[in-house]
This record gives structure tokens, sequence and C-alpha cells, in this order.
């Protein structure tokens, strides 16, 4: 496999994990706010979203598990 090929390669990869972004938006979410949790499964995304809620809008662990189901309709594949 010469050097191009393995460029090729990683191109394709970042590619495919770039199309498999999940998004949370806090304003799906129905906060004022433009934050966008991140990840690349459900999980990841629910937890950067728990963290920023906690951090940023002065949520607790019991507020982030009650709203965990609303949370997850609102993840974007992108």
């Amino acid at each position: 496999m010469g050097l191009n090929s393995s460029n090729e390669r990683v191109k394709q990869v970042l590619i495919v994990n770039l199309s498999i972004m999940k998004t949370l938006s806090c304003r799906d979410a129905g906060c004022t706010c433009d934050y966008d949790a991140k990840g690349e499964t459900e999980g990841d995304v629910l937890r950067d979203a728990a963290q920023h809620g906690m951090k940023e809008h002065e949520k607790k662990g019991n507020d982030m598990t009650q709203i965990r189901d609303n949370l997850k309709a609102s993840i974007r594949t992108s």
C-alpha cells in the first residue's frame, strides 16, 4: 500500500466519522443557549449535554436523569 492509498483511506475514515456525528442543541432541548452537545454515540451526546447542563445551567444530576428521554428525542444525526 503506497502513501497515496494510505492517505485516501484516512480521508474515507474521516468522512465516515463526520457523517455519523450526533448532536443535541440546547435550543432544541428548550433552553435559550447556543451550545451543541456532540458525540459519536447517543451516550456520548447525553454525557456531554449533562456536563454542560450541570455546569452552565446549574442542573443537578437528578434533573438531567428526569429529562433524559426528552433529550434523547432531540438528538440529531448529521
